[in-house]
C-alpha cells in the first residue's frame, strides 16, 4: 500500500440503526473490529445510531445496517460520501433447495405455511398488513442503499455477484473480507477442558436460530456417538425454535448459552470439529475463528463460503441430515493440519480487513 495515502487523515462515522447493538451478531463484530483496526492505521472513527447527526467533521459515513436508508439520506443531504457494507444473503439462495427437492414433504410444508399466513390474516388483518408493508419497505430501503451509496463493501466477490444478479445493480464496489482475530491461533484447550470436562467434541458457535440450522445438526449428531457442544444465546425472535431444539437434547448434547469471551478460543481448541450447517452464510465468522484455532471445519455449501474456505473445509447440504452427518464423520476422521490456519492468517485477519476498507475509502475520496 502507498504509505503516503495510508497516512492521509480520514474521519469516518460508522452507523447502524438504533438497537442494533442489542442483538449482537456478526455485523457488529465486523463493525467494531474494523473500527478498532482502522484506528490503528491512523483513521479517526466514531460510531453512532443517530438518524440525523451533524456530519460536518466527517469525510465518510460507513453504514453496516441494511435498514439504514434514513441515515444514508441524512448523509447525502449533507453531501457526505456513503460507504455501505451490505452483508447480503440472497433469498434466492435460501429457496434453492426447494427447486432441487420438490417433493411431497416440501409441498405439505409450503401448504401449511400458506394456511398459517391465511389464518393470521383473518385473525389480525392490520398486523398482517403492517408486517407486509414493513418487509416491502425494508426491501426498498436496502435497494436504495445499494443504488445511492458511493461505494459498496461486500465481504466476497460472490456476494458482489449475487447483488448484481438479484438487483441488476453494478455499483462501484471494493471487496472487504470478513476476518478472525489472530489471537485465536494461540488457543490452548486446557481451560475449557478443565471447566467442562469435554474434549474432541463437535462444536457449533452460533446464535440459536432457524438460519443457523441447529435442529438438523442435533438430528445428525443423534445418529452418531459424538458429543455436540452448542455455544450461543437464544435468538429473541425464535424462542419456539430453541424449544424444538431443546426437546431433542440428550446426554450427548451440551448447551452453553453464554461463555466468557476469553474462554472461547479454548473451546475451539478443545473441539475436534467446528460445524456451521446454516441455510446461508456470507462467511461464517465462527468458522474462521475455529479454523484459526486448529479445528477441522464443516460448513454449509450455501452462500459464499467456498470463496473463503476453498477445499480446506468439508461442505454439507443444510437441508439433508444425512449430508450433515457424513460431513461430521469425514471431518472428525481427517487429520488436523495448518493449511486452513495459514490461509486465514494470510487473507482473513482484521489488519487485512482494515487495510482493504481504507483502500475502499481512498477510492471514493480520490474521485471527489
Amino acid at each position: 500500500m502507498d504509505m503516503n495515502k495510508l497516512n492521509k487523515k480520514i474521519t469516518v462515522l460508522m452507523q447502524t440503526m438504533p438497537g442494533a447493538k442489542d442483538i449482537f451478531g456478526g455485523h457488529m463484530i465486523q463493525l467494531e473490529k474494523t473500527k478498532e483496526y482502522l484506528c490503528k492505521l491512523g483513521v479517526t472513527v466514531d460510531y453512532s445510531e443517530e438518524l440525523t447527526p451533524n456530519l460536518g467533521k466527517y469525510d465518510i459515513v460507513h453504514l453496516f445496517d441494511g435498514r439504514s436508508w434514513p441515515q444514508a439520506i441524512n448523509a447525502l443531504k449533507q453531501r457526505k460520501l456513503v460507504a455501505f457494507t451490505p452483508i447480503y444473503l440472497s433469498l434466492n439462495l435460501f429457496d434453492s433447495y426447494n427447486k432441487k427437492t420438490f417433493n411431497l414433504e416440501t409441498n405439505v410444508k409450503r401448504l401449511h405455511a400458506k394456511i398459517a399466513k391465511l389464518l393470521l390474516f383473518l385473525k389480525d388483518k392490520e398486523k398482517f398488513l403492517n408486517n407486509y408493508k414493513r418487509d416491502i419497505a425494508e426491501r426498498i430501503n436496502f435497494e436504495n442503499l445499494l443504488k445511492y451509496s458511493h461505494i459498496l463493501l461486500p465481504n466476497s466477490y460472490l456476494e458482489a455477484s449475487q447483488i448484481e444478479e438479484d438487483f441488476n445493480i453494478s455499483n462501484n464496489y471494493h471487496v472487504v473480507p470478513n476476518a478472525a482475530d489472530i489471537s485465536f491461533k494461540d488457543a490452548k484447550p486446557d481451560e475449557f477442558i478443565k471447566k467442562y470436562k469435554l474434549k474432541d467434541f463437535i462444536l457449533c458457535v452460533a446464535r440459536i436460530a432457524p438460519r443457523k440450522n441447529q435442529l438438523n445438526l442435533i438430528k445428525a449428531i443423534k445418529r452418531t456417538n459424538y458429543h455436540l457442544v452448542l455455544i450461543g444465546p437464544k435468538h429473541p425472535d425464535h424462542l419456539e425454535y430453541f424449544r424444538k431444539c431443546h426437546r431433542l437434547f440428550n446426554r450427548n448434547v451440551t448447551y452453553i448459552e453464554y461463555i466468557e469471551h476469553d474462554l472461547l478460543p479454548s473451546a475451539y481448541s478443545a473441539a475436534k470439529v467446528h460445524i456451521l450447517p446454516s441455510f446461508n452464510e456470507t462467511t461464517g465468522l465462527s468458522s474462521l475463528e475455529a479454523g484459526l484455532a486448529g479445528c477441522n471445519v464443516v460448513i454449509t455449501d450455501r452462500g459464499y463460503t467456498r470463496e473463503y474456505f476453498e477445499d480446506l473445509a468439508v461442505y454439507c447440504n443444510p437441508e439433508d441430515v444425512s449430508s450433515i452427518q457424513d460431513a461430521i464423520v469425514k471431518a472428525y476422521n481427517t487429520p488436523k493440519s495448518d493449511r486452513l490456519k495459514n490461509r486465514i492468517l494470510n487473507n482473513y485477519t482484521w489488519e487485512h480487513t482494515a487495510e482493504e476498507t481504507h483502500k475502499a475509502y481512498m477510492k471514493v475520496l480520490d474521485k471527489r
